[in-house]
């Protein structure tokens, strides 16, 4: 099985620019690929994962853990992080609504906060980055801009827009040489295999 996104902000004017043949093509040649791939090995084992993957991990592991609501309720591994170191000193990790062409971009919440790039995670410090006001007087926490509502029926609450992880300091050379075993994970299926902004400047 094998699939791809294509997803932008904005209208119906961006699938002018999408070659659905060529687009569709890709995927079933992928697809056919897959029927000679190898079982990966499984244990614990250092790998080096392209910017995709490890959005996926730090979006599904960490995002959802910093959302104010999880963590004003007590139901987050982060609730006795605040303000504490967690993982490594090198991580920076980022969530930002504003971000141009991005899957999550929405500019102003649901409730009319403007949206801006934060900081649940960066070097030494642990803070919810969706916050909204109800969740905000729990945490003491600033207003994010994150809330969202499915529609007017719901009650907003904090989550996600774009969460990434940051660039580091060191290339592709210096990681392989941190590795004992080398595997490579370059995509995951449920994500496009350029970013937005590749996709934006395409």
């Amino acid at each position: 099985m094998n699939y791809d996104v294509y997803a932008k902000t904005a209208g119906f004017e961006t699938l002018k620019r999408l070659d659905l043949e060529k687009f569709v093509t890709n995927i079933s040649k992928k697809a056919i690929s897959f029927l000679d791939s190898a079982k990966p090995p499984s244990g614990r084992l250092d790998v080096i994962m392209s910017p995709q993957v490890a959005g996926t991990l730090v979006h599904e592991v960490f995002g959802h853990a910093a959302e104010a609501d999880w963590i004003a309720n007590g139901r987050s591994l982060l609730k006795d992080k605040l303000n504490k170191q967690i993982g490594n000193e090198i991580i920076s990790i980022y969530d930002d609504g504003s971000m141009q062409n991005g899957w999550g971009t929405i500019f102003y919440d649901d409730e009319g906060i403007p949206s801006k790039k934060h900081t649940p995670r960066r070097q030494r410090n642990s803070r919810p980055v969706h916050a909204v006001p109800r969740d905000c007087i729990k945490t003491r926490h600033d207003l994010t801009g994150n809330g969202r509502a499915q529609d007017y029926t719901h009650r907003v609450i904090p989550r996600m827009t774009n969460t990434y992880l940051a660039p580091g300091n060191y290339d592709y050379d210096e990681m392989i040489r941190f590795c004992k075993e080398r595997h490579n994970r370059r995509q995951v299926h449920d994500r496009p295999s350029k970013t937005p902004q590749e996709e934006a400047s395409s």
